[in-house]
């Protein structure tokens, strides 16, 4: 195996970030403490004379807690005197938490309170600007008929983003995300998410992910592997342009949703049908939730059904690699309409957590029925204490935080994790030969602090079948900014 072109593309991204790394620790030098701050913190005047609060991670989904305090502050704001806020109509605030946060209130109330009777006083938007960076180095080693593939350091993310919420006839989350990929400058989401909406609670509308698979769902900057399983790049659904509806029990330990989605520009996880309209669904429960212990089981369901009229159906995968060409792949199928089932389950028991999906898809033709399938299991263990966070309005894992960030000069090495995967994909049936690929993951995950981390993956894939039988060795490594 090419060692020499893996240390030193390594190298090349882990040399510059350490500088930056040991340079952002010795900013933070002045501080009394080695932890992070906590995710409750208090960011604007407002928020502390009213006793609210804001969540650093409530601008990466919705949350109901947050949105139900946006509901109360404005309440209380709404009774206050124009003295007691401000002596201005128009009051804003800009600081830094976890990226760059803007708060806007107008106080006056326009013309549309009185023609619609809302109760509301005031316009307010709370929102917050971020940056998501990936860096990545890759090398491979195929035998066989494989074809080559690209190596080198690459430019896996680079997105700008803006979201919050706004209220004002009800609370709102929006959000809009820019994102440079293969030299191209594309908008990635773009969505309202309102809440408070009889009988459905939630209605969201524009560009976003579908409700598709816990691995699709769970942020990119929060899975344990640099990139999906290959059963979940093949079938889940990924970002779709529709509208969705959706809830979660006040108890959170149940949520459901479901959509009508059209295509969308998703090129990481996708299945490539070339259909124009499909019904897409998820529902999630915890049978099993003891945060005093942090122990939960959770057990969920997504399917799709996808209209393809006159278009195709089609399935492939890569072997767990950006870089790396889709080695399994069924072609282009001409079908009425396929069925895509997906089962989820996790486990998380302190320090260990354990995450499993099974996902099936039956295509319609006009002579027969074809069906493929694939299934992935991850093992992760925290060496550092930590405990994956479960995001339990949405029913997803949530960002990891060191209990102690990267401080060489105190000691603090930030939270390392240890993680396997296993996945196998088959996209081979009756006259269908798109081959059947094992891969199996070894990785090493290193959070510097919230922000930053690094992630170290090789992996091993076999390819039987298809077009391009073979196997080949991955070693690959990341190193990520994301406020």
């Amino acid at each position: 195996m090419r060692l020499k072109q893996i240390i030193l593309s390594t190298l090349a991204i882990i040399l510059p970030s350490t500088v930056v790394l040991l340079a952002s620790s010795n900013i933070h030098t002045t501080t009394n403490s080695n932890t992070e701050p906590p995710l409750a913190v208090s960011t604007n005047a407002i928020a502390e004379q009213t006793g609210a609060i804001t969540e650093a991670e409530a601008f990466e989904g919705l949350k109901k807690e947050k949105l139900q305090e946006v509901t109360e502050t404005a309440e209380i704001v709404s009774s206050l005197s124009s003295n007691e806020i401000a002596e201005t109509d128009f009051d804003w605030d800009i600081h830094w938490d976890n990226g760059l946060r803007y708060q806007l209130i107008h106080k006056h109330p326009l013309w549309t309170v009185l023609y619609f009777g809302s109760k509301e006083q005031e316009t307010k938007l709370d929102g917050k600007i971020g940056l998501k960076l990936d860096l990545d180095a890759m090398s491979y080693d195929e035998s066989y008929s494989l074809p080559s593939s690209d190596e080198g350091i690459y430019i896996r993310r680079a997105r700008l983003y803006t979201a919050g919420y706004f209220h004002y006839f009800s609370p709102t989350f929006y959000k809009l995300e820019l994102e440079v990929a293969d030299g191209e400058f594309f908008v990635r989401e773009a969505f309202l998410w309102m809440d408070d909406i009889p009988y459905v609670q939630t209605v969201k509308l524009g560009h976003f992910k579908a409700p598709s698979t816990l691995d699709n769902m769970t942020s990119s900057r929060d899975r344990t592997f640099m990139e999906s399983a290959s059963p979940v790049e093949a079938f889940a659904q990924g970002l779709k342009l529709g509208i969705q509806i959706s809830d979660s029990l006040k108890r959170q330990n149940a949520t459901w949703a479901l959509g009508w989605f059209g295509n969308g520009n998703e090129s990481d996880i996708n299945d490539a049908s070339d259909s124009l309209t499909r019904l897409i669904w998820r529902a999630t429960y915890l049978p099993i939730d003891n945060r005093k212990t942090h122990s939960l089981m959770h057990i969920g369901y997504s399917g799709s059904v996808v209209y393809t009229g006159d278009k195709n159906v089609q399935y492939r995968s890569r072997p767990e690699s950006y870089l790396a060409p889709r080695l399994v792949d069924t072609g282009k199928i001409e079908a009425h309409n396929a069925n895509i089932h997906g089962f989820e389950l996790a486990v998380v028991q302190g320090t260990f957590s354990f995450q499993s999906e099974f996902l099936h898809s039956s295509v319609n033709t006009k002579e027969k029925q074809l069906d493929f399938f694939g299934t992935y299991g991850t093992w992760a263990w925290f060496l550092t204490g930590e405990n994956r966070p479960y995001l339990r309005d949405t029913g997803v894992f949530g960002q990891v935080i060191p209990k102690k960030k990267f401080s060489p000069r105190d000691g603090n090495w930030g939270a390392w994790e240890l993680a396997v995967r296993y996945s196998y994909l088959d996209l081979t049936d009756k006259d269908i030969d798109g081959g059947r690929m094992i891969t199996g993951t070894a990785g090493i995950n290193w959070y510097f602090t919230r922000n930053t981390s690094m992630k170290f993956n090789a992996g091993y894939s076999d390819v039987k079948g298809g077009l391009t039988p073979g196997n080949v060795l991955i070693a690959q490594t990341r190193f990520s900014i994301n406020f």
